[in-house]
């Protein structure tokens, strides 16, 4: 189980969703 890969797509994710929420 890689955690960190695991982390850094959630990070991402939440990213993601920041952006959107941020853009609109």
């Amino acid at each position: 189980m890689d955690i960190p890969l695991v982390t850094k797509t959630r990070d991402m994710l939440l990213a993601s969703v920041g952006t959107l929420e941020l853009g609109f």
